[in-house]
């Protein structure tokens, strides 16, 4: 399925870099992106002019299911909830738990 998902998901990225049906297509279609799941999300979730709260729901990293469910105003209807930063902001090996908050690894390249 990942595989799928990985060899898919570039097809529809090429395809949004080639064509982007709206400027936030086009602005995410910018660029390298590390995860190719959460990318293809944005993408399509832009094209067809869907908003980002409806479907994914960002609480703190340090969030329970029981916090999560205590939220004011919480739809009924099912949501991916991203602990912390938003969806593949940072790459799975440059996170580092820092302060109780995800933060991006400092490289420098010389």
């Amino acid at each position: 399925m990942e595989q799928a998902i990985e060899e898919r998901g570039k097809l529809l990225v090429e395809f949004f870099k080639m064509k982007a049906t709206s400027e936030k297509v086009k602005a995410l279609s910018i660029g390298e992106h590390n995860e190719v799941a959460p990318h293809i999300i944005q993408l399509l979730m832009a094209h067809f002019k869907e908003k980002t709260d409806a479907l994914i729901l960002q609480t703190e990293e340090t969030a329970t299911a029981a916090d999560v469910e205590r939220i004011p105003g919480l739809p009924a209807s099912p949501r991916l909830i991203i602990l912390g930063v938003s969806l593949g902001s940072i790459p799975k090996e440059d996170r580092s738990p820092a302060e109780g908050r995800w933060s991006a690894k400092r490289q420098d390249k010389s």
